[in-house]
């Protein structure tokens, strides 16, 4: 295993460099046509059905927990 220092320094040049490299926006065809404003209510959502979830079902918390 490398030394938390280097492996750190190593992630950090990998980012600068593909941060740095200029080029086209790539188009995916599926992210295209699915994409829109109602995608953004995915994460919250999600959110509320898991608190919900956990508010109704104790067992489900456990069960997150467990999964996790």
């Amino acid at each position: 295993m490398l030394p938390f220092w280097l492996s750190i320094g190593f992630l950090s040049a990998v980012q600068g460099v593909l941060v740095g490299l200029p080029r086209a926006p790539v188009e995916i065809p599926l992210l295209t046509r699915v994409g829109g404003r109602w995608w953004a209510l995915v994460l919250p959502l999600s959110i509320v059905v898991v608190i919900g979830a956990i508010a109704l079902d104790s067992a489900s918390a456990q069960f997150l927990t467990w999964l996790r």
